[in-house]
C-alpha cells in the first residue's frame, strides 16, 4: 500500500520514471494546499 500512494505522489508531482526517495519534504504539499485555498485546489481537479 506505501509502494502504491508513493506511485501516486511521483505522479502527482510529474516525475514520469520511479525514484526511490521523496521528491520534496511531505509537509512542502501541506504548506502548498493551505497557500491555494479551497479553491485553488477545486482550480487543479478542474483541469
Amino acid at each position: 500500500m506505501v509502494r502504491r500512494c508513493k506511485l501516486y505522489y511521483l505522479a502527482f508531482c510529474g516525475i514520469k520514471t520511479f525514484q526511490n526517495k521523496i521528491p520534496c519534504h511531505p509537509t512542502e504539499l501541506v504548506k502548498f494546499r493551505k497557500r491555494i485555498g479551497k479553491e485553488g485546489i477545486e482550480k487543479i481537479f478542474q483541469m
